[in-house]
């Protein structure tokens, strides 16, 4: 499957019937897609008469946690040895010792001046930088910033991290690295 420069090689794996339940109900992700214009996507493939199997709508992980614009990335799905994916929560009565984080970012102009920034915070009571990095997008349009913490950063309980990008065309991933404790 292809479309847009995106290459997506799918798989059959058995599965037994409660494996396949607990995937459904806690939605485990087995793919991970970025892309711009995803209600125009989302209209194009109902049209096409697609099976879709949950509406498209606010998720956990659809937020932006930057009031500043821009494009962001959310640390919020925690990837097992396995490969497996699950949303995660910072457990109630613990915090998330950032260690590292790892940003990587591309499709902007070769050349461009890029500014990420690191926040953390509560959705409905605001969100706070507690890093940035600057660069220029190399000749393929990429940036890499890697953020080091070795006294860590520690994100409450109920709190989010997300890195945001001063540059609209920057499609950024990333890693984030840490312990709850």
């Amino acid at each position: 499957m292809s479309r847009g420069g995106v290459l997506i090689h799918l798989k059959c794996a058995p599965k037994t019937v409660s494996d396949r339940a607990h995937r459904k109900e806690h939605e485990h992700l087995d793919a991970y897609v970025a892309v711009a214009g995803v209600e125009t996507l989302y209209q194009e493939l109902q049209s096409r008469g697609a099976r879709i199997i949950k509406p498209l709508g606010p998720q956990p992980w659809g937020h932006t946690c930057s009031p500043l614009g821009g494009q962001s990335a959310n640390f919020n799905v925690l990837v097992g040895p396995d490969g497996s994916e699950t949303v995660f929560t910072i457990p109630s009565g613990s915090v998330l010792v950032i260690t590292a984080v790892d940003v990587l970012g591309f499709d902007a102009a070769p050349g461009a001046g890029i500014q990420t920034r690191l926040f953390r915070g509560v959705l409905g009571t605001g969100f706070s930088v507690f890093s940035l990095r600057e660069s220029v997008a190399g000749p393929d349009g990429r940036i890499f910033h890697r953020y080091e913490f070795p006294s860590g950063v520690e994100v409450a309980s109920a709190g989010l991290v997300c890195a945001n990008s001063n540059n609209n065309d920057l499609v950024m991933s990333g890693f984030l690295y840490g312990f709850v404790k």
